[in-house]
C-alpha cells in the first residue's frame, strides 16, 4: 500500500517543463556587408505601387503600438486583398485568399 501512495507522490510533484514555439512570422533580419569601410545593407526593396489600383482595399487605420506598426485593412475581395499585400511585400502563406 506505501508503494501507491510513493507513486501518486511522484507523478504529482511539480516539474519544470519549458516549450519553444518557433516564431510563425520570422523574417530574416536584412544581410549587412562590410567593405573597405563602405556598409551596405541589403534590406527589402521599398513597397511598389500597384499600377491596376487598389484592389478594393481599404487602410481603415495605421498607428504604432510600441514596437510593431499596425495597419488595419478592409477589402471587398479576398484576392484582392491577397494581392495588395503581396505587392505592399507582406509574407503570406500560399493560397490564404
Amino acid at each position: 500500500p506505501h508503494d501507491v501512495f510513493d507513486k501518486v507522490d511522484q507523478l504529482s510533484a511539480p516539474r519544470l517543463v519549458e516549450y519553444w514555439e518557433q516564431d510563425p512570422c520570422y523574417v530574416e533580419p536584412p544581410m549587412v556587408y562590410e567593405m573597405a569601410g563602405v556598409v551596405e545593407d541589403d534590406g527589402a526593396p521599398p513597397p511598389v505601387r500597384s499600377e491596376g489600383g487598389n484592389h478594393g482595399v481599404k487602410i481603415e487605420a495605421q498607428f504604432k503600438a510600441g514596437e510593431y506598426e499596425v495597419v488595419i485593412l478592409s477589402a471587398k475581395e479576398a484576392n484582392g486583398l491577397e494581392q495588395w499585400l503581396i505587392e505592399h511585400r507582406y509574407t503570406i502563406p500560399p493560397g490564404a485568399a
